[in-house]
């Protein structure tokens, strides 16, 4: 089984020395990041305590997931 690509995180190549595991906020922002793609969240977002609920993540788990997004553009 390949071990996946560590250079989407900014490293040079995948090893067990350079894998570390995804923070709560880096998961969320992906899972809000591809239900954007997917056109489940369009237009008006849910405020943060609704969707901290829906995504069942602590608000500053969810506030640093937008911070992510934010510098992913």
């Amino acid at each position: 089984v390949p071990l996946p690509s560590a250079t989407k995180r900014g490293k040079d190549s995948a090893s067990f020395e350079s894998f570390r595991p995804l923070s709560v906020a880096e998961q969320v922002a992906d899972v809000l990041e591809a239900a954007m793609a997917d056109g489940v969240l369009t237009g008006h977002i849910p405020g943060e305590i609704a969707l901290a609920h829906r995504l069942r993540v602590s608000r500053p788990s969810l506030r640093g997931a937008l911070r992510i997004l934010e510098k992913r553009g």
